[in-house]
This record gives C-alpha cells, sequence and structure tokens, in this order.
C-alpha cells in the first residue's frame, strides 16, 4: 500500500470514530462506544495482510476501525449504533458486536480466543488455507482462556494469528501494574513466534505482517503479533484520567499525525473528503425510520430448529432391552461419526485406550483417528474451541468430564453460544453438542457429584435435554449432535450409565412420547386405566427413583399418578402438562439437584401463572441447599430417593382431599 492509500484509510476510520464521540455529546447516540483513535494504524495494517476473501477475524469491543479496513460497510455500521434500518446487525449486537462475512466482534473479553481457536482447526480441517485473526487487548491478557488457547494452537499447530494491542492502559488502569514479565515472554512459553512492532511507518508495518501471514498460511503454526501502540481517546465516550501530559507525548508519536505532515496539505483534502462523507452518512441514516422490535429476527432465531417431521422415536427400543446405556451411548457415536464426516469429539482423556472417565468414548479414536482428540484440563476452551467449529461448518462433541466442570464453560455458553446465532444473525449457526455426565449416587463428594443443569434453563437459545433410562441413548444423540443448529447440552447421569435400558414398566402403566414430531419429545408413563390422582413430572437420573415411587404408591395406597418425563427441561412441554394438571388438579415435581431456583421451581410457577384461578395445589421435592456430601450415608440421606417421592405424594394427596 502506498502512502495515499493508507491515509485514506486512516482518515475514514479517524473521522467515523470522532463523529460517533460528536454524536454521544448531542445526545444522538445512547449506551456505549469504544473508539479506537490513536490506534487506526493497527487495523489498516492487519487487514492488509489478511486474505479478506477467506480469513477470518474475531475482534473486540473496540473494533469499528478492524470492522471498516476489513471491508465492512460504513452505512451498516453506523445504522447499527444508531438503531436505524439498514443496520448491519438488525440492532442487535450495537457498536460491540458485529458480523460482517467472515468478521465477527464482540465484548466479551478473553472468551473470544477459544472460538477462533475453533473456527481456525475448522479451517484447517477443510483445507480451505484460510487462517484465524484474533484481536486482544493488553487488559485481556488476566483472562486464562487466553493461555489455555495459546497452549493448544501450539500443539496443534492451528493458523492463528494472535494481534494484542498494547496501548499501555486497561480502562483506566495502567497495564504495567497488570501483566507481569512480559507480553512476548507469555507467547513464546507456548513455543510460539511473536514480535513487537511500533508502527512509524505503515508501509513497512504491513510488509512485516504480510510475511508473517504467510509463514502461518505455509506452517499452519500460530504467531503472537503485538502492536505497541496507545488509545488517545477515553475508554468509552467521556471517562478518561490519564495524565495530559502522556495524552499531548503520545499525540506526537501517532502514526496517524507523523503520515498526516509527511503527506502535507494533500492530507488535508483527505481529512474534508473523510468528514464529508461521515457528515452525510450521518444525515442520511438519521433521517432513517428507527428499529422495529426484532420480532423478525426471533421468528428467524426460532426456524433454525427443525419443523416437524417423521423422526425415529426417543423411546429405548425392544432390541435396547438389557444394554447398558453407556455402551449404547457410545454405539451412536460410533454410527453417527461413521456416517457423517463433519462430527469431531474433542475432550479430556477421550482417546484409547482410555477413552473418557465413563467410557464413551471408547474406541473413537482407534476407528476415526485425527477426529478425536485429547485436550488438556481446559473446558473454557474446550466450549469456545466447539463454538468456533461448529461457527464454521463442523458438527463438535465437546465430552465435559464432570457436569460439575460446567462451570468453567459458563462464560462461553452464555456469552457466546447463545448469543452469536441471534446478534450476528445473517445464517449464523452454532450446533454444538455439549455432552456430560451430571449427579450423585456414585460417592464422589461435593465437587464432582453435583446436578447442576437449572443453572442453565434461563439461558435463551441454548437446548438443555436430559437422557433417563426410558430414552433411546442413540436417538438424543443424532438429535443433539445432526438435528439440532443451536447449542445443546446433553445430560447424562452417572448413575444411569450401568443401569440396562428396557427395564419393565411399573405394573399397570404404559409408557408413550408427547408431541412425537417436535425436536426433543418429552414421555409420558400413564396408567392403563386412564385414571391419575396427581401428575408427577421429572426428568434424567430422579426417574428410576419415581418409578419404584409409582408402583408403592399403587400397590400400597392405591393412588396412581400421570408421570411426565421432560426430555428438554429448558423447554418443558408445557401443554400436556397443563392438561394433565388440569385434570389432577395436583402437581409433584421431583429433581435430583437443590431446589432453590431449580427446575421445580421453574414447572410450578410457570402452571399456576397459566392455570390461575384453577383449584391447583403444587410440592417440589429436591435436594437441600448445600452441598453434596462424599460418605455414602450421608448422600444418600440428602439425595430424594423413592421413599421421598412416596412421601411427597401422599402429603399433596391427602391435603388435596
Amino acid at each position: 500500500m502506498v502512502n495515499l492509500e493508507i491515509f485514506q484509510e486512516l482518515a475514514r476510520v479517524r473521522a467515523f470514530e470522532s463523529e460517533l464521540l460528536a454524536l454521544f455529546s448531542r445526545g444522538k447516540l445512547n449506551g456505549t462506544t469504544h473508539t479506537c483513535i490513536g490506534q487506526e494504524a493497527v487495523a489498516v495494517t492487519v487487514m492488509a495482510a489478511l486474505d479478506r476473501s477467506k480469513d477470518c477475524v474475531f475482534s473486540n469491543h473496540r473494533g469499528h476501525g478492524h470492522f471498516l479496513c476489513y471491508g465492512g460497510p460504513m452505512d451498516g455500521l453506523l445504522s447499527e449504533i444508531m438503531g436505524k434500518e439498514g443496520a448491519v446487525c438488525a440492532g442487535l449486537g450495537g457498536s460491540q458486536h458485529l458480523h460482517y462475512r467472515n468478521y465477527y466482534s464482540n465484548g466479551i473479553q478473553g472468551g473470544i480466543a477459544p472460538v477462533t481457536a475453533g473456527i481456525a482447526f475448522a479451517e484447517k480441517i477443510k483445507g480451505t488455507g484460510a487462517i484465524a485473526c484474533c484481536f486482544l487487548g493488553d487488559g485481556t491478557l488476566g483472562e486464562g482462556a487466553v493461555y489455555e488457547t495459546l497452549n493448544i494452537a501450539s500443539l496443534w499447530d492451528l493458523p492463528v494469528l494472535i494481534v494484542v494491542e498494547h496501548n499501555h492502559w486497561a480502562q483506566s488502569t495502567p497495564t504495567d501494574t497488570t501483566i507481569a514479565g512480559t507480553i512476548e515472554g507469555r507467547a513464546r512459553a507456548f513455543g510460539i513466534e511473536v514480535s513487537t512492532i511500533k508502527i512509524r511507518d505503515i508501509g513497512e508495518a504491513v510488509a512485516h505482517l504480510r510475511g508473517v501471514v504467510a509463514d502461518i498460511r505455509r506452517s499452519n503454526h500460530p504467531y503472537v503479533q503485538v502492536f505497541d501502540t496507545f488509545r488517545l481517546a477515553a475508554h468509552s465516550k467521556g471517562d478518561d484520567d490519564r495524565p495530559p501530559d502522556e495524552l499531548a507525548r503520545k499525540r506526537l508519536e501517532d502514526p496517524y499525525e507523523l503520515l498526516r505532515r509527511e503527506l502535507g496539505p494533500v492530507a488535508e483534502s483527505f481529512e474534508a473528503r473523510a468528514r464529508d462523507e461521515i457528515l452525510r452518512l450521518v444525515d442520511a441514516v438519521g433521517s432513517r425510520p428507527d428499529l422495529a422490535p426484532c420480532d423478525e429476527v426471533v421468528a428467524v432465531c426460532a426456524a433454525l430448529v427443525p419443523a416437524a417431521e417423521a423422526r425415529e422415536s426417543v423411546l429405548a427400543k425392544p432390541e435396547q432391552s438389557g444394554r447398558h446405556q453407556v455402551a449404547e451411548l457410545n454405539a451412536g457415536l460410533h454410527d453417527l461419526m461413521a456416517e457423517d464426516e463433519r462430527i469431531y469429539l474433542i475432550g479430556e482423556d477421550v482417546i484409547d485406550p482410555y477413552g473418557g472417565a465413563f467410557k464413551v468414548s471408547k474406541g473413537l479414536s482407534t476407528r476415526f483417528p485425527g477426529r478425536v482428540r485429547s485436550t488438556p484440563i481446559s473446558e473454557a476452551l474446550l466450549a469456545g474451541m466447539g463454538i468456533g467449529m461448529a461457527m464454521r461448518g463442523l458438527r463438535p462433541v465437546v465430552e465435559i468430564m464432570f457436569g460439575d466442570f460446567l462451570g468453567l464453560c459458563y462464560d462461553q455458553i452464555l456469552n457466546n453460544a447463545s448469543k452469536f446465532p441471534y446478534m450476528f444473525g445473517d445464517g449464523v449457526e452454532v450446533p454444538l453438542c455439549l455432552r456430560t455426565p451430571m449427579g450423585g449416587r456414585r460417592g464422589y463428594g461435593p465437587t464432582h457429584s453435583q446436578a447442576l443443569e437449572k443453572l442453565f434453563l434461563g439461558i435463551p437459545g441454548v437446548s438443555v435435554v436430559c437422557l433417563s433410562v426410558r430414552h433411546d441413548p442413540r436417538a438424543l444423540l443424532r438429535r443433539a449432535i445432526l438435528g439440532d443448529p443451536r447449542p445443546t447440552l446433553l445430560i447424562e447421569t452417572k448413575v444411569d450409565y450401568g443401569r440396562k435400558l428396557g427395564r419393565p414398566l411399573p405394573p399397570g402403566y404404559r409408557i408413550e412420547e408427547v408431541d412425537p414430531g417436535s425436536l426433543y419429545p418429552s414421555i409420558r408413563i400413564i396408567p392403563r386405566d386412564g385414571r391419575a390422582d396427581l401428575t408427577l413430572v421429572t426428568y434424567g437420573g430422579m426417574l428410576p427413583e419415581v418409578e419404584v415411587a409409582l408402583t408403592r404408591l399403587q400397590l400400597v395406597h392405591e393412588l396412581q399418578a400421570e408421570l411426565l418425563v421432560v426430555t428438554d427441561i429448558s423447554s418443558p412441554p408445557w401443554a400436556m402438562i397443563e392438561e394433565s394438571v388440569g385434570q389432577t388438579g395436583l402437581l409433584l415435581t421431583a429433581e435430583e439437584g437443590t431446589g432453590s431456583a431449580g427446575f421445580g421451581s421453574m414447572v410450578c410457577g410457570q402452571v399456576a401463572e397459566d392455570l390461575d384461578g384453577a383449584r391447583v395445589r403444587c410440592r417440589r421435592l429436591a435436594a437441600p441447599d448445600r452441598p453434596i456430601p462424599a460418605s455414602k450415608q450421608l448422600e444418600r440421606a440428602h439425595l430424594p430417593v423413592a421413599e421421598d417421592v412416596e412421601r411427597s405424594a401422599l402429603q399433596l394427596c391427602i391435603g388435596g382431599l
């Protein structure tokens, strides 16, 4: 790039960012924005070095310059920020959350690094020759996910360019008080080549980075490029308490000003044109209608779920009778991976001969070499990589060794997986399947026995699917991995792994699917004579205890229940539950996890709201609100068992007489 082209890009970005601050000062914008004034040269340099027709870029909260230099439409960006028609992400993303072609950005710091690694892995697998570029600020270097990413990128030879914009301030904190050692030393610790540039000649910087990009493309090995830069504007809008003398000194070193002085009067003409362009655009965008409520976007997101069609039943099949659940899960994964080459499984200790902590992945790495990858203990990385892989066309299956470790994945699920299809739009899907064993009754103690699935129920766009001994494991795997375009959390109960499918039903009961055309049909176990005294709702590993209680209620107390076994607990079959409760007037929920803000609370609250005015009595059965103990005797006293279900049902029925 010649200097005139470079300055034209710089002036365009500077004018855009400056006008945003002016619009805020006049009350024309709401929320916040983080301008890149002073750092424009980094955006120009990096985007000039990438192949924007195929390389993928993941930017951060300070990404307007990256977006514009990538080739993103200024009109769409301004409309997005102003909340006007024509917005590039329909007004859902705003300043920090943008998508255009292979460009993405997110305001959550650090978490984008594992996603970028997943994108790079997918592009490497597909043989596209594309690299994935991730922009990080120096303040982000306190995030553990960044180092999990550097580790795996080096180990797996991923074509990743990590760009660190070292502007010396993390919001209001000087980063020399937050970064121990050096940035370069951190990259080298993982065997990754790194260099630092303080841009003075942008043409030289572009030439250097083009060489870096060519090396990454050739070697498939990551590289960390540090830019010693400086943010001249406030962190966001006007919150700037940095020393004035430092700001004055840094303005003299600003690459924009250096090139401006070098070009002389011609630079002024470029600046005038850039200002005129943005002012005309502000007038044009400002005259457009405000964005309407996003019902259409919500409808598009809902339409991502395949329409009802003939699907294999989720009920355990007669031919599966006597087979252990873990064997069926393993066989199901074997079948699916043989059928679809897009499926990759990653997790801790999943390769042979170990084959996973509970042996669900046994034999897969031998049969499908390269498509099953063991990782370090890096749950945030696992979830984030899975998201990136899914975004770029793979069908990743991520195994989290214990459900208790999902806390380390929470940021990725909450702030990335669930939101990307919504705020990015334009066909972005995250068909990620996270599998994990949950629950107690194995004596593993307070950090390896919890039932934490309730923590994910309030996340829109995430399916929380619970396997039970009445489900066909193969059918649920197929739906979660190949049938659901959304991120799916597949909960497998540890104690159920060793249980056999096809066990006899409680005497006098029959079993059927609820809404068999849906993606995740629930299961109904109902008295053959059609008479039910109460409605019982449960899921997952609690089912065997509930079925024992059903038998005792019938044989000892002459009481019958209609039992609904919910498959997708994030989206229960409300119509069926409320129809049943409307007939019985009594509702009992049973879950293994703690009761506060749990599944039972959600079900009872929704039923009470929807059946307002009806005579309905509800009761919740759950574990007490304290950590689960390790001792066998204490664990049994802690967790709900069949006797507790029986007692709760009797109290509910007697109280209703």
